[in-house]
């Protein structure tokens, strides 16, 4: 539904320095990805609305890859804290769209 820029961002290993922030992270791109699923679903997003938030979300998951590739496959307390930044504005954003 979300198109292929979404799908791709979630077929890659999810970032973390540690297995645990690794599954924590995959838990909370797939609940993303449901709310944005959701709100294309139920009309409160539009399509496109829900594929720029996948893209962002992708862009997001690239970025911690990047980070993990420099950094000898882990991120840095500072780096995770980066991305769970951009995580956290990415579900303000789905919340103030989808309301």
């Amino acid at each position: 539904m979300l198109g292929g820029a979404y799908g791709q961002s979630t077929s890659t290993p999810a970032p973390g320095s540690t297995q645990e922030e690794g599954q924590r992270h995959a838990e909370r791109v797939q609940n993303q990805k449901d709310r944005i699923q959701q709100g294309v679903k139920s009309g409160q997003l539009t399509p496109e609305q829900g594929k720029a938030m996948g893209r962002n979300m992708g862009r997001i998951n690239k970025e911690a890859q990047n980070m993990k590739a420099k950094n000898g496959g882990q991120l840095s307390d500072k780096q995770e804290a980066r991305i769970h930044n951009q995580m956290n504005r990415s579900s303000q954003r789905i919340a103030k769209a989808r309301h």
